[in-house]
């Protein structure tokens, strides 16, 4: 009888383990799914910014003559280019791409519903068992799947993102430099 126990006891274990490894994957794809609206807030916002420093940077743009130096004029294209790179980056990562859904409740319960004429205790345990793992299986899967598209949606989050940061260095130089080539275009309040 010691031994009919402890293998009950055994068999309950590893199933609480699988279920605890479905749970785990739920809890990861809950998270990866509000992870997921972040990044498309975060890639709107990024649009939304590197359209507003485009329009800027061509307001800019219109105040430089054909007498300035060639370095001033390709820093200003260099910039332009950029914003344009991260709007496209931005865009690129706001991108629908499909990602596998949780595994569906109707196979779950067809599953079970197999499993409730068996009779045979150590039948049973097996498929409990075998369901367990299935389930476990299915949400693994899903979950990668989720993982790996969004690794992609952020990556291309951080490009755009990082390609605003250099339009904004490129523009700050080049405003910097506007001002102390003796000809500023920009009216500096202690030079009134």
């Amino acid at each position: 009888m010691p031994e009919s126990d402890s293998a009950e006891k055994l068999r309950e274990r590893k199933v609480s383990l699988q279920r605890q490894v479905v749970a785990a994957y739920e809890r990861e794809y809950r998270d990866l799914v509000e992870s997921w609206k972040s990044v498309e807030t975060k890639a709107q916002g990024t649009v939304a910014m590197a359209g507003i420093f485009l329009a800027a940077v061509f307001a800019f743009a219109r105040g430089v003559s054909a007498n300035e130096p060639g370095w001033q004029r390709w820093i200003l294209t260099t910039a332009i280019l950029t914003l344009l790179a991260s709007v496209l980056f931005a865009l690129l990562s706001l991108w629908g791409r499909k990602v596998a859904s949780p595994p569906p409740p109707v196979e779950i319960e067809q599953d079970v519903c197999l499993m409730m004429p068996v009779s045979d205790p150590v039948a049973f345990a097996e498929y409990e068992r075998r369901l367990g793992a299935d389930e476990a299986r299915q949400w693994r899967g899903c979950t990668d799947a989720l993982r790996n598209a969004y690794e992609i949606k952020t990556g291309w989050l951080l490009r755009a993102q990082g390609a605003i940061l250099v339009a904004a260095v490129l523009v700050s130089l080049l405003t910097i430099a506007a001002l102390f080539d003796g000809n500023p275009r920009v009216a500096v309040p202690w030079e009134e």
